[in-house]
């Protein structure tokens, strides 16, 4: 199925609606709310993709609202995933330790920090 060049509008639109309103002091609290932000995304959408359906090609709507879905998430669990990691520690951050914990630094001849032992090394002294 061929797409008109009238049907990239509502798709100039939106992306003019998401770079310009936030912009305009009259609009941009109306754009603050997420609300508004779907009632546009619907406005401009929901008829691209019932012409399509009614065009004869439903295939490509479902095959994009599945990757809509696939997309959304791995979104989700992007977030979870790095929503659970803390760094925690008890190291002071001087100019020793930051340089021995960078494995260039603390591998150059110059490093002033010292260097840590070997947790497996058989030989204790």
């Amino acid at each position: 199925m061929t797409i008109a060049a009238w049907g990239l509008i509502p798709f100039v639109l939106m992306l003019l609606s998401i770079a310009v309103l936030p912009l305009i002091p009259a609009a941009a609290h109306l754009w603050d709310r997420p609300r508004n932000q779907l009632l546009v995304a619907l406005t401009l959408g929901v008829p691209v993709g019932l012409w399509m359906i009614l065009a004869g090609d439903p295939s490509s709507v479902w095959h994009a609202l599945f990757e809509y879905f696939q997309f959304i998430s791995l979104l989700l669990a992007l977030f979870v995933v790095a929503g659970a990691i803390h760094l925690r520690g008890d190291i002071e951050a001087r100019r020793a330790t930051t340089r021995s914990s960078s494995s260039s630094a603390a591998s150059s001849p110059r490093s002033s920090a010292p260097r840590a032992r070997r947790c497996c090394s058989s030989a204790r002294s």
